[in-house]
C-alpha cells in the first residue's frame, strides 16, 4: 500500500510493502523520492489538486487468494471496498459544512448512512451525554423505518450487517469515524421486535485506552462504566421499534373497519376475517343471498390456512410483502360498492352518505386518495 499526501508544504509518500518487511525483518516503511512519486499510476490527478491524498494498492496477491482471480471477482471485491468506505466515513462524506470526497478508481464514493437520519420516517429520539474521566460520551438513538416503506437503495443502507435483525444495536464512533456496529455488547439479546433500533455512540479519541481499541481501530469493547450507562439506555430505546413493528401500530379499538381482526386467546392469538366488512356484504348480495353459507366456509378456510410461519420466516430475512392493492383495483372496488349501495338504498342513496360510510373501511381508509376515489366512484 502506497500513500501519497500533498499539502501546501509539499508532497510526501510512503510505501508499506509486505515483501520488504519480510526481507528486513523490521516494521519499516519505504519513503519514495520525487522520481518514484511521479511514476505512480494516477498521481497526476493528485498533483493537479491543491491538497489531497492518494492511496494506491498494488501486488494484491493476498486479495486474489481470497476474492478470486477473475476480473468479475476483483470488481466484486472493489464494490465491497466502496460500500465499506462509504459506511465507515459516512459522517465525513455527508458533512454539509466540510464534506470529504473519497474516490475509488476515480469514482466518488457515496455515504451510507446506517440510520437514514434525514429520512422523514426515521424517528430521532432524545440524545443523552455523560462524562467518563472528564471526556464526554454522547448517545443518540434512532428508530429506522420499516423496509416496506423504503426504496431498494434505502433498504441497502440499513442492511449494513446483513439482515435487518443483525444490524440493530450500538454504532460506536471514534472522532466521527465508525469503529464497530450492529452489536448490543451482550447487554441485550438481538430481537426481531428490536430490529429497527440503532444507537449512535460518539466517543472521543481521549478514551482510546478505556475502549481497548486495536491498531486498525476495527474493534472496541466498552469499559465497565460506559457499559453500565449503555445498559440503562438500551432497555428503553427498543420500545419505539416494538411499537412500529406491532402490526403497523394497529389498535384493538379503532373506528376503522379492518379486513383482518386480531383475536387474543389465553395462550396466544389469531386473526379472523371481518364478517361485517362491506366487501363481505357485497359478495352475499351478489350471490342473491344464496351463497352466504359457502362464503362463510371459505373465509374460515382462509383463516385456518394462513401461512403464518412462512410469513414470519420471510420477514425475518428482510423480504418485503408486495401484495397491496393498486389504485386501479381500489377504484374498481369503490365503483362496485357504490352500485350495490345505491341499488340497496334506492332513491334515498346519496354520494355523501356513501363516502361517509366507506371512508373508515379498508382499503379506502389506508389510501392517501381514499376519499377522492370514493367520490369519483359516485360521479361515475
Amino acid at each position: 500500500m502506497t500513500l501519497v499526501s500533498k499539502t501546501s508544504e509539499g508532497v510526501v509518500a510512503y510505501s508499506w510493502n509486505l515483501d520488504h518487511l519480510l526481507r528486513e525483518g523490521t516494521w519499516s516503511l519505504l519513503r519514495l523520492d520525487a522520481v518514484e512519486v511521479e511514476s505512480l499510476p494516477g498521481v497526476e490527478r493528485l498533483l493537479a489538486l491543491e491538497s489531497g491524498t492518494l492511496v494506491l494498492w498494488r501486488e494484491l496477491d493476498q486479495l486474489r487468494a481470497h476474492a478470486g482471480e477473475t476480473a468479475a471477482d476483483m470488481d466484486s471485491a472493489m464494490l465491497g471496498v466502496r460500500d465499506h468506505l462509504g459506511l465507515i466515513f459516512h459522517r465525513f462524506i455527508g458533512d454539509s459544512k466540510r464534506a470529504l470526497v473519497i474516490r475509488l478508481n476515480s469514482r466518488a464514493i457515496p455515504a451510507i448512512d446506517p440510520f437514514l437520519s434525514t429520512h422523514r420516517r426515521t424517528q430521532r429520539l432524545p440524545s443523552e451525554s455523560f462524562k467518563v474521566e472528564g471526556s464526554t460520551v454522547t448517545v443518540q438513538p434512532f428508530t429506522v423505518p420499516r423496509l416496506t416503506t423504503l426504496s431498494s437503495a434505502d433498504r441497502a443502507s440499513l442492511q449494513v450487517a446483513g439482515q435487518l435483525r443483525d444490524s440493530q444495536g450500538f454504532y460506536i464512533y471514534r472522532a466521527r469515524r465508525l469503529v464497530i456496529w450492529g452489536t448490543w455488547f451482550r447487554i441485550l439479546p438481538r430481537q426481531d421486535m428490536a430490529k429497527l433500533s440503532r444507537v449512535q455512540v460518539d466517543v472521543p479519541n481521549s478514551l482510546d485506552h478505556l475502549w481497548a481499541l486495536d491498531i486498525k481501530k476495527a474493534t472496541a469493547q466498552p469499559p465497565p462504566e460506559v457499559r453500565r450507562r449503555l445498559k440503562k439506555f438500551a432497555e428503553r430505546v427498543t420500545t419505539p421499534s416494538k411499537n412500529t413493528l406491532n402490526w403497523q401500530g394497529r389498535k384493538e379499538k379503532s373506528a376503522t373497519q379492518h379486513v383482518w381482526q386480531l383475536v387474543t386467546h389465553e395462550n396466544g392469538f389469531s386473526y379472523s376475517l371481518n364478517r361485517s366488512h362491506p366487501a363481505v356484504d357485497a359478495a352475499v348480495v351478489a350471490s342473491g343471498g344464496q351463497g352466504e353459507a359457502e362464503l362463510g366456509r371459505l373465509l374460515t378456510l382462509i383463516e385456518a390456512t394462513m401461512p403464518g410461519d412462512d410469513i414470519f420466516n420471510r420477514l425475518a430475512k428482510d423480504q418485503v410483502m408486495e401484495n397491496g392493492l393498486g389504485e386501479s383495483a381500489i377504484a374498481e372496488m369503490a365503483r362496485d360498492m357504490w352500485t350495490k349501495y345505491s341499488t340497496a338504498a334506492g332513491p334515498s342513496a346519496t354520494g355523501d352518505a356513501f363516502v361517509a360510510a366507506m371512508i373508515n373501511v379498508e382499503p379506502f381508509s389506508g389510501h392517501p386518495r381514499g376519499a377522492d376515489i370514493l367520490k369519483e366512484a359516485v360521479r361515475g
